[in-house]
């Protein structure tokens, strides 16, 4: 006997539904990814560095041998780029050695990819706050997130604009640091 109409049984399972709730939680996520993909605040560290002290000792040192106006890398602000000079401890430090090794170190801006992200980035996108003397700095705060995971408030960029180096660039980068609380001159 044939059927003219469609089996009520069919013999493969009919696909069910997602419940609405599923559909919120994956948009929901896909927002709070999406808010994180252009802030380098969670990033985990790339690199793990050795500590004696209160001195961090960094995988490879570029300014092994070199002199302090040595360049180890560059950094834009506004389409401008400015230097990251290997530097000198304090007193009156700056540049690479300076956000390395004084008080206890800051960061590697060379040897660790998410401190030099997180340098790039407070630079392009944080408030700026006029020091004097021909210095700048960018600050920028945390999202509630990125306090989270870093424990820390924010990120802050000392830049020196002038004076110009023999080299015809600016002096450069002279700190680089995370704050674990609100600085008490913002921005």
């Amino acid at each position: 006997m044939k059927h003219t109409h469609a089996d009520p049984r069919p013999t493969r399972p009919r696909t069910r539904a997602l419940p609405r709730w599923s559909l919120a939680a994956f948009v929901l996520a896909a927002l709070l990814l999406a808010a994180c993909a252009d802030s380098p605040d969670c990033n985990k560290p790339r690199y793990e560095f050795l500590s004696i002290g209160t001195t961090a000792l960094a995988a490879a040192d570029p300014c092994a041998g070199q002199p302090e106006n040595h360049v180890v890398a560059w950094y834009t602000r506004g389409g401008v780029r400015y230097p990251l000079r290997c530097g000198k401890t304090n007193p009156a430090g700056y540049g690479y050695r300076h956000v390395l090794h004084d008080e206890g170190g800051h960061g590697d801006a060379v040897n660790d990819t998410d401190f030099s992200t997180e340098i790039a980035y407070t630079l392009e996108h944080g408030v700026e706050g006029f020091v004097g003397g021909g210095n700048y700095r960018y600050t920028r705060e945390y999202s509630e997130g990125g306090k989270g995971c870093t424990n820390a408030w924010g990120f802050r960029v000392v830049l020196a604009k002038l004076p110009l180096m023999p080299d015809g660039h600016p002096a450069g980068i002279i700190t680089a640091l995370r704050y674990s609380s609100k600085p008490t001159v913002y921005p």
